[in-house]
């Protein structure tokens, strides 16, 4: 049986500001942030005006995926929370890792708790307008097959215009 009350998951580099994922019942998984005095996380205990003041100090912070420990953790809060899928978009498979460990957990999971993972072939502006959109098609909709197809297509359009955009060169 497909989902019901379908809970959105996307990483921090959807640069989506707290209000905003709030807003629209967008659960997030902070990457992490690897600095010269120990390791953060994004969003969580260190935030963009931090690392630009890391960088103006001439610190280059490494970025690297979530912890399996810290995606589990909020994929048991979205589950406590009531809802009963997930659709997680994450940053692009050829910039990080965490799509892949999404697709793991989710394949774990099975069908208890269906985890249904998009690369989001993209980044930042883009990955953070995706998912706002399928909040909206949430609010609009309520069938989790015809939510798929639309990110599908999203995703796909969006990795078209990319291409488009560095081939006109």
């Amino acid at each position: 049986m497909a989902p019901q009350n379908i809970a959105l998951l996307t990483d921090s580099c959807a640069d989506l500001s707290p209000r905003l994922a709030a807003e629209n019942h967008i659960y997030m998984v902070p990457l992490r942030i690897l600095c010269a005095d120990g390791e953060y996380s994004d969003g969580v205990d260190i935030h963009s005006a931090d690392i630009y003041r890391r960088l103006k100090a001439g610190e280059l912070p490494q970025t690297s995926l979530p912890s399996a420990e810290s995606a589990g953790a909020v994929l048991e809060e979205i589950r406590d929370a009531g809802y009963d899928g997930v659709i997680a978009v994450m940053l692009s498979s050829g910039l990080s890792g965490t799509y892949n460990l999404l697709r793991l957990i989710s394949e774990e999971s099975g069908d208890t708790f269906p985890i249904k993972v998009f690369d989001s072939v993209s980044g930042s502006l883009g990955q953070g307008l995706t998912v706002l959109q399928l909040a909206e098609d949430i609010r609009l909709s309520g069938g989790f097959p015809q939510l798929l197809d639309d990110i599908q297509l999203s995703t796909g359009e969006l990795y078209r215009q990319f291409v488009a955009l560095f081939s006109e060169k």
